[in-house]
């Protein structure tokens, strides 16, 4: 008798089961309509390889599974054409949207922002005035720099904010206007935000007697302004502007600071959950083929789907065939560009006339060694000894973790391992949430050290204490009477960033809320 009425409860469980997992409507093809493909992957660089092979209208996105057992919540991709995937993404249940669209290297793009505080930090701030400082602050620069000219009519505004977090997303839509990609992008809005952080840095050091700032703190990142009254954030100076002088060799910048009041540039100030000063916009969403989350989607585990925000003014052109949250999920991906002869691309480059205007330098990319110098992989790298090793290192009582790619640097002797599941950090002392982290092994010297993916980590440039690799793991030859002649004075960053630029065409490498996000 139990035996019936276990395997009835069973037979009744996958009942409320399947008929909970709805079985979507199939796309009908048409003969000129987009490709009907749709294809998963492990591996972001096989699913780049394939949408590129079969054809031009196929692209790549990414979704967090439970369907990877021990690693749940880390990212599968998939291949479809925007028609057919928001098709089906249409029909899944809420709870399965955690999707993201890969923005592809070298791709013309929309302008967009991703703008996020913790509330616990930030009691007194107004994201949503802060928002409408910030956009009026990012047009004034596209029409002084571009002579584009913009409002918040033009900005799609999505809203993931939760009771801990203010979290937005800003996608301009400008007709026939697209950056040529989002490395161009990320080079405009770090020199804007730039110099809203001299601003900032000025202001402090002229009202230090009245400002409530920690004077030894860098803000490391940049925000807005706005000609509004309102002040986002709680007051810390007194409402009349203050004077200041400019330097008559950036004129471009003092007269677009010279809109708004101190009240409505310093509002911009937040703080981290670290309680340090830094700035809302997030400068870390600009690298290559980045994951940025889609519409209606939200974190694996989370309860935070995108939504479009109460203040949201862009109202989208009719269409008589698409439904309204289509043409939303259109709009907001980044890289949905509709070419033309009359397509305006923005260029912004490192090496521009305004970046060597920047106070702290101008950071330019560089290629290190030649292709033959560095080899990356997925199984073995080309000193398994020093795998099992560093292997060996990444279990605990509750997890264990694994190495998911590898990068070496013949040049400099050094081992980049990206690591999965296990995100013990020695900076915070505990396991990421959700940023994974990275393991060196610097062969020339005998160690190994953690470096990892948080940008909270890398704004810092945090590298662990070294630790030893035992000499039966590495090559032999590294420690004869010879080893103290080689060079030990390499700068692992270089290396470090030279690894980054081939893994990040390997797979997202943030696997951030940015953060991601």
């Amino acid at each position: 008798m139990w035996k019936i009425y276990h395997i009835s409860k069973i037979l009744d469980e996958n009942a409320k089961k399947l008929k909970s997992d709805k079985i979507p409507k199939e796309f009908r093809p048409r003969i000129d309509g987009p490709s009907v493909g749709w294809k998963t992957f492990f591996r972001q660089q096989e699913a780049f390889s394939y949408a590129r092979r079969k054809s031009s209208d196929l692209h790549v996105f990414s979704y967090e599974s439970e369907s990877l057992g021990s690693e749940t919540g880390q990212r599968m991709f998939l291949v479809a054409s925007y028609p057919v995937f928001w098709h089906y993404y249409r029909q899944l249940d809420e709870q399965k949207k955690t999707h993201y669209e890969l923005i592809p290297e070298g791709s013309v793009c929309k302008l967009y922002f991703d703008l996020e505080f913790p509330k616990e930090n930030n009691r007194n701030c107004d994201g949503r005035a802060m928002t409408d400082i910030f956009i009026k602050y990012v047009t004034s620069w596209m029409d002084e720099i571009f002579k584009v000219k913009c409002s918040k009519e033009h900005v799609l505004s999505l809203d993931a904010s939760t009771e801990k977090k203010f979290s937005r997303h800003l996608i301009f839509q400008l007709k026939r206007t697209a950056f040529q990609d989002n490395i161009h992008a990320g080079n405009f809005v770090k020199f804007i935000l730039q110099k809203l952080k001299e601003e900032i840095n000025k202001l402090k050091q002229n009202l230090s007697d009245v400002l409530d700032f920690d004077e030894s703190s860098i803000i490391s990142q940049s925000d807005n302004s706005a000609d509004e009254q309102t002040v986002p954030c709680e007051n810390r100076l007194d409402p009349q502007r203050h004077s200041h002088e400019h330097d008559k060799t950036d004129y471009k910048a003092s007269k677009i600071m010279d809109r708004y009041t101190e009240e409505e540039i310093l509002a911009m100030v937040v703080r981290t959950k670290n309680n340090e000063e830094t700035l809302f916009c997030d400068q870390g969403v600009y690298t290559k083929n980045r994951n940025f989350r889609l519409f209606q989607s939200r974190k694996f585990g989370k309860n935070n789907p995108l939504v479009i925000s109460e203040d949201n003014l862009y109202i989208p052109p009719k269409d008589d065939v698409l439904s309204f949250e289509h043409i939303i999920f259109n709009d907001s991906l980044i890289a949905n560009i509709e070419y033309s002869p009359a397509l305006r691309i923005l260029q912004f480059d490192s090496e521009s006339q305004f970046s060597n205007k920047f106070s702290n330098g101008t950071v330019q990319a560089k290629t290190y060694g030649k292709a033959e110098d560095v080899v990356e992989g997925f199984t073995k790298s080309p000193y398994p000894e020093i795998d099992d090793f560093i292997s060996s290192t990444l279990t605990t009582d509750s997890v264990a973790g694994r190495i998911r790619h590898w990068t070496y640097f013949s040049q400099g002797e050094l081992i980049v391992y990206d690591i999965v599941v296990y995100r013990y950090c020695h900076n915070i002392e505990r396991e990421h949430k959700s940023n994974n982290i990275m393991l060196l092994a610097d062969l020339k010297r005998g160690v190994y050290y953690q470096k990892c993916h948080d940008p909270e980590c890398k704004s810092i440039g945090y590298k662990s204490p070294d630790k030893d690799i035992p000499k039966e793991a590495l090559p032999s030859f590294y420690f004869d009477d010879s080893f103290d002649e080689f060079d030990e004075g390499v700068d692992d960053m270089e290396i470090l960033n030279a690894a980054l630029e081939v893994e990040k065409t390997i797979g997202d490498k943030t696997n951030k809320n940015k953060d991601q996000t």
